[in-house]
């Protein structure tokens, strides 16, 4: 019997498909692709790449740029692990990006594509909450935390209460034969 994958040439197949993938996660998925069993199958999967080859043409590519791999942060946290402000960031403009992509696939003609966003079952609301989480310095956003931001002020009033005493300390003429040089 013929190897299927000789016979096709599946090396320079998978050559050109990792050439055309747009993200890491897509040339991992790539990599790790099998040829389909059924005619059936094939027959699906030819329809979905010429109709999503077809948006291309057309200047409709998906919007996958945001669409980033965050299955390490996701892992951290499954395991119970805190993530940084800057991982929280990651997930949800992955999120984001997903919402991004369903909808795209949602708003084509063709059912081959239209399905696929079906089959997603993206949490947006979890990207919005997260988005809105942070400023765009990447820091808790005082207007997502109230809470926070009143210990921030607390915190800048306590701050300049400190700095104001030492001050004092500095200019009174006691604590100045003792300290040789004045520290602002």
């Amino acid at each position: 019997m013929v190897d299927p994958r000789g016979a096709l040439d599946w090396e320079a197949v998978l050559a050109a498909l990792l050439d055309a993938t747009r993200t890491p996660m897509g040339a991992e998925r790539a990599r790790a692709m099998v040829l389909l069993p059924t005619a059936r199958e094939v027959t699906e999967a030819y329809a979905l790449v010429g109709a999503l080859a077809e948006a291309r043409v057309k200047g409709e590519a998906p919007p996958l740029s945001a669409v980033a791999d965050v299955r390490p942060e996701v892992g951290r946290a499954a395991r119970g692990v805190v993530l940084e402000p800057g991982s929280l960031r990651s997930i949800g403009g992955a999120i984001a990006g997903l919402v991004d992509v369903a909808e795209w696939l949602s708003r084509r003609e063709a059912p081959a594509i239209a399905a696929l966003s079906e089959a997603m079952d993206v949490p947006g609301h979890v990207g919005v909450r997260l988005s809105a989480a942070f400023d765009a310095g990447g820091q808790l956003a005082d207007a997502a935390w109230p809470k926070l931001a009143a210990l921030r002020r607390q915190c800048d009033s306590l701050r300049a209460a400190v700095q104001a005493a030492f001050e004092r300390v500095l200019r009174d003429e006691g604590w100045a034969e003792m300290l040789q040089e004045q520290y602002v």
